[in-house]
């Protein structure tokens, strides 16, 4: 396949079922204009970074929560039991 200058031939992320370049193939040879690209993929992106940072907080959130549940049942447990006159 030869693809003209001046267009792209895209591939979609699920090949097995995407409506790609392949899909249109009669169409100028699957392929579209660079010009009605509407944007670009960076190399260096910081989706992932903010995606971990966020993770990793989430899971450093959870532990610390379920480390000050533990500690307050601890000490529950560690208090003598209550002087059966001051029971209401």
């Amino acid at each position: 396949m030869k693809v003209p200058e001046g267009r792209l031939f895209v591939l979609g992320d699920h090949r097995a079922n995407s409506n790609d370049s392949r899909y249109h193939l009669s169409e100028q040879s699957g392929s579209l204009a660079v010009s009605g690209v509407r944007g670009r993929v960076w190399e260096k992106s910081a989706a992932p970074t903010v995606l971990a940072t966020i993770g990793t907080l989430g899971i450093a959130l959870t532990l610390l929560g379920i480390g000050g549940y533990m500690a307050r049942r601890r000490a529950q447990r560690s208090l003598p039991p209550a002087a059966p006159w001051l029971v209401a």
